[in-house]
């Protein structure tokens, strides 16, 4: 029944709209991995905090662009936790393009298919104002 397939199509196409649109009008920085972890998307947020544009980081490894040298273990840690099916939180210190160093909490949520890891969404929550206040 050609019905319902043009109601699928219909359908996928707006799930994949409501997402889309999530994704990039997200006020928080988001970026999209794929399972090597390699940068597969981000989002305006993400460009607005960090100063980078996806044709920047589209293919690229993330962590040489954010991860403060002194913090290199910690995000190798982290692609490990979130590939091995962790959700994970914390708060820590990321680089920006001009250098400057910014207070976040990390979101990392990988995303599975069939019982394994196809991506990871690592969401940055800019919370510098808050620390200097806590200082």
């Amino acid at each position: 029944d050609i019905t319902e397939t043009k109601a699928a199509q219909v359908s996928v196409k707006k799930v994949g709209m409501l997402f889309s649109q999530l994704f990039q009008n997200s006020p928080m920085a988001v970026v999209m991995l794929d399972e090597r972890g390699t940068v597969v998307e981000i989002n305006q947020g993400f460009e607005k905090l960090f100063g980078y544009t996806n044709e920047e980081l589209k293919g690229k490894g993330l962590n040489p662009y954010i991860v403060p040298d002194e913090l290199e273990a910690e995000g190798n840690d982290l692609n490990s936790l979130i590939s091995s099916y962790q959700v994970i939180r914390i708060e820590t210190v990321r680089r920006n393009k001009k250098g400057e160093l910014i207070s976040v909490i990390l979101y990392g949520v990988p995303v599975h298919m069939d019982d394994r890891t196809i991506g990871i969404f690592g969401v940055y929550v800019d919370i510098t104002e808050r620390k200097k206040v806590e200082e």
